[in-house]
C-alpha cells in the first residue's frame, strides 16, 4: 500500500540549463562534477521531456522546472497511461490524479530526482566511490559519465550522464548489488529558459486539499513530528554502516502508545522508510521480503504492530534495518 506513494515521490525532478549560464568547468574529477550537478539543479530553468524505464514499465513525462534564490519549483505531467501530475514546491510534493489528490510531506533537504545527494559529498566517501567513466551524448548533447559505486553490497550504485556545459543530469541508471540495472531515466528533449512563468508551476484547482477541521479537532488531525516517549528504538550497532535516522513522525491516535509511526533513515544517498502500524486484530500486510522494481521491502509483526521497511536498497540492508528495530519499553505505572 506504500509503494505507489513512494514511487511517485521518487519520480520527481530533473535538469538542464536555461539560455547560457556560465559554470566553471571542473577537471575530470568525479566529485567536482557531482558538486557541479548539485549546484546546477538548484538554479536552472527548463522545460523538457524524459522517459523513465523500470523493468517492463515505461513512462514518459513532461517537466517544467524553475530554480533560483527563491527555491526550486517543478511540475510534471504524464504523457502516457492515466492522466496525472506531480507538483513540487515549498518542500512539498502534491500528486494529482483526476478527481483525487494526495499531499506528501517532505523530509530532510535533498537534491532532486533522479538522484538524491547531500550538499556535502564528504559524508558519502566512506561508503561510495566516485569515478569518471568517459564521455557520451544524450538528447544530442555532450555529457560526462560519472559512476557512484558502493564500497559494499548493502547499497545500490548509479551511473550519471552530466551535461558537458552545465553539469545537469540528462540520463541516470540505477544498479543493484550484483550490477543488474534496475531503472533508468533519460531526457529526449530539453528547452532552456531565461525564466519560467510562475503560473505554469501552480497546481490545478483539483489539487487543493479539502478544508481542515477547526477547533480542537484540528490539532488532533496534524502529524506530530517528534518522537513520543517511550518510543521505538533503533540499535545503531545493528544498522548497515552509515545509515542514520533523519525523521520520525508519530501520527495522532486515541491511545498514544498504539499510534502509527513513520521513521526515515539514510546514508546520505539511499533512503529507507520504516512504517509502523498497530494491527488491532487485522491481518498483517506483509511478512517476509518483497520487491517492486528498485524498491525492496521486508515486513514482520512486532509487539502486535505491522513493521514494514521499504527503500531503494538491497534486500539485505532492508532486513538489517528491520532487525535493528526494538519495540517501545513497557509503560511505567505512575
Amino acid at each position: 500500500m506504500y509503494f505507489p506513494a513512494l514511487r511517485l515521490a521518487a519520480v520527481l525532478t530533473l535538469l538542464l540549463l536555461p539560455v547560457k549560464y556560465t559554470f566553471a568547468e571542473p577537471a575530470n574529477d568525479a566529485q567536482q562534477w557531482l558538486e557541479r550537478m548539485i549546484q546546477a539543479a538548484r538554479v536552472l530553468n527548463y522545460e523538457g521531456i524524459f522517459v523513465y524505464v523500470q523493468g517492463q514499465h515505461l513512462e514518459a513525462m513532461r517537466v517544467i522546472h524553475a530554480g533560483g534564490d527563491a527555491g526550486e519549483r517543478q511540475r510534471l505531467f504524464s504523457l502516457n497511461g492515466s492522466p496525472r501530475e506531480i507538483v513540487v514546491a515549498d518542500n512539498r510534493v502534491i500528486c494529482v490524479i483526476p478527481e483525487q489528490h494526495a499531499s506528501l510531506g517532505a523530509g530532510y533537504r535533498r537534491s532532486p530526482f533522479p538522484i538524491t545527494l547531500p550538499l556535502k559529498l564528504d559524508r558519502l566517501e566512506s561508503h561510495y566511490e566516485f569515478k569518471f567513466a568517459g564521455e557520451d551524448r544524450v538528447a544530442g548533447l555532450d555529457t560526462r559519465v560519472i559512476v557512484i559505486q558502493p564500497r559494499d553490497k548493502l547499497r545500490f550504485g548509479y551511473r550519471l550522464w552530466l551535461n558537458q556545459d552545465n553539469g545537469m543530469v540528462l540520463r541516470s541508471a540505477l544498479f543493484d548489488e550484483t550490477g543488474q540495472m534496475l531503472e533508468q531515466m533519460m531526457f529526449t528533449s530539453v528547452q532552456y529558459k531565461q525564466e519560467i512563468d510562475p503560473a505554469l508551476l501552480n497546481p490545478p484547482a483539483s489539487a487543493t486539499p479539502p478544508p481542515q477541521p477547526t477547533g480542537p479537532a484540528q490539532e488532533e488531525a496534524k502529524p506530530v513530528v517528534e518522537e513520543a516517549q517511550p518510543g521505538w528504538v533503533l540499535v545503531d550497532a545493528d544498522l548497515p554502516q552509515g545509515f542514520g535516522r533523519v525523521t520520525h513522525y508519530r501520527l495522532p491516535a486515541k491511545d498514544d502508545r498504539r499510534a502509527p509511526e513513520h521513521i526515515v533513515l539514510t546514508d546520505g544517498l539511499a533512503t529507507v522508510s520504516i512504517f509502523l502500524e498497530p494491527l488491532a486484530g487485522s491481518h498483517p500486510l506483509l511478512q517476509g521480503p518483497a520487491q517492486m522494481g528498485a524498491m525492496n521491502a521486508f515486513g514482520k509483526v512486532l509487539d502486535d504492530y505491522q513493521v514494514l521497511v521499504v527503500g531503494e536498497a538491497p534486500q539485505a540492508a532492508v532486513q538489517m534495518i528491520a532487525s535493528a528495530l526494538r519495540s517501545p519499553p513497557p509503560a511505567v505505572a505512575k
